[in-house]
């Protein structure tokens, strides 16, 4: 596997497999003219060789080839331990829901269909060496944040052994490092701290000089210890013996931001380090988000809609409320594309995207991109009378925006048609089974002319 200093110095190396010439010559032309590196390969066994002497960043993967098929090359790669991180876009003229689940399902991060949109295969190909760079970039700071807490633990056991050498870990480590005294009460419960000491870091992070704490009660010293769970969480190391490690949001008054932060048990008291991680914690936040919305439109993507439909469905259930789905799809999209181009028709589902975002506003809902043309609003607590209600709203915005489609059948402009359904969750069904009344009914608007709505009773 390329080093992270390798992938930084670089746009990337990308293998393109696809026993088609014509495919291979368009894609490398591609993405060479954007600064990648590419080794064009015709077959899933020559790929296999090719990938093992010298792994890529990101491998571009046809399905259907001779000899072996891209599922199977998929699955050799994800059993090579130094073949099974690089991420594998899958490229394919099968269009059909089960082939997309099978590619995701057995290690890829993407998938496109075939015939592919230079500008999508851009923007997903940037998107997942991105990703990919951020991820070994976490890679390399967990590790180094491991190793320093081991360095850190060693450095704990030479405490016990000299108060000189104590003074000097505790000026020298940029961690922040303190230890308290348990304070009881008559009945023998932790009712505070006390301090016993706190290195330079600590008190520049609690903005407090050192006569003012040691000796002190570290509740009337620190806000919001007990409000953000932190001191019953002390008070269990104690009692227990069992070391606190984890991260932290501390949020109030003067200090806010991620800390990871280890206690351990020190006689009836406790050892406390910190240090704040706010920067790598937004980093690991962006990456989840990431992997979750459509690179093209922003909206959440598929995966995120099947989580989410699943997690709000299980919701419904306990709480017996309804849930509501439209399923959209943009009329004759395809006559759209072959009349304006496919720029622009990148540019068409980007203004479609945000006028869902301006119809569907309530901090439940979700708009997520099924794929193509095709969209999907997720509505809680809402019946059919309420999603109808959504639906014109998002009529009225795209009808506003006017987008001009000559080649439309229905109208001189870009319309939607739209399928509703809602239901009440209960245990004996799922979540499928709402998605699919949604597609009944937008079948329904398509055959009865396009531009409405139809709702499944």
């Amino acid at each position: 596997m390329r080093s992270i200093i390798d992938i930084q110095n670089t746009k990337g190396t990308i293998v393109i497999v696809d026993d088609t010439p014509d495919n291979l010559r368009l894609l490398t032309r591609l993405l060479n003219e954007q600064g990648y590196k590419t080794r064009p390969i015709l077959n899933g066994k020559r790929a296999l060789s090719a990938i093992k002497k010298a792994p890529p960043d990101l491998i571009l993967l046809d399905i259907v080839m001779p000899e072996m098929s891209g599922y199977e090359v998929c699955k050799k790669l994800k059993t090579d331990e130094n073949a099974q991180d690089i991420p594998i876009i899958f490229l394919s003229a099968l269009n059909e829901a089960v082939d997309k689940v099978k590619a995701l399902s057995i290690g890829g991060v993407d998938y496109i269909t075939k015939p592919f949109q230079a500008e999508e295969v851009l923007a997903r190909v940037k998107t997942h060496l991105t990703l990919h760079k951020i991820k070994y970039q976490l890679q390399e700071q967990n590790t180094q944040l491991q190793q320093e807490v081991q360095q850190r633990e060693k450095a704990e056991k030479v405490l016990y052994q000299s108060r000189a050498l104590l003074a000097s870990v505790l000026n020298s480590s940029q961690d922040g490092i303190m230890a308290f005294q348990s304070l009881r009460s008559e009945k023998g419960d932790i009712v505070d701290f006390q301090w016993l000491v706190a290195n330079p870091v600590a008190m520049k992070t609690l903005e407090q000089m050192p006569d003012d704490l040691t000796g002190k009660p570290l509740l009337k010293h620190v806000s919001g210890i007990r409000e953000t769970g932190l001191f019953d969480a002390c008070v269990s190391v104690v009692e227990t013996g069992e070391t606190l490690d984890k991260d932290w949001y501390y949020n109030h008054e003067k200090i806010k931001g991620w800390f990871h932060i280890v206690a351990v048990k020190l006689g009836d008291g406790i050892a406390v380090t910190f240090r704040d991680i706010t920067e790598r914690k937004i980093m690991e936040l962006t990456l989840a988000r990431q992997a979750h919305m459509d690179g093209l439109t922003e909206l959440a993507n598929r995966h995120c809609l099947d989580e989410y439909l699943e997690r709000e469905w299980q919701r419904c259930t306990r709480e017996r409320q309804t849930l509501a789905v439209i399923f959209c799809d943009i009329d004759h999209f395809k006559y759209y594309n072959d009349a304006y181009g496919h720029q622009m028709g990148d540019e068409c589902l980007i203004q479609v995207a945000k006028a869902f975002g301006r119809a569907v506003n309530r901090p439940g809902d979700l708009v997520a991109r099924f794929g193509g043309e095709e969209f999907v609003i997720i509505l809680s607590n809402t019946d059919n009378d309420g999603a109808l209600q959504v639906a014109e709203s998002i009529q009225n915005e795209i009808e506003m925006l006017q987008i001009p489609h000559k080649s439309s059948e229905v109208n001189a402009y870009v319309t939607l048609s739209l399928g509703v359904a809602s239901t009440m969750p209960v245990t004996d069904n799922n979540s499928e089974t709402l998605l699919a009344a949604a597609d009944k009914a937008l079948y329904a608007a398509k055959q009865n002319g396009r531009n409405r709505i139809e709702i499944e009773k």
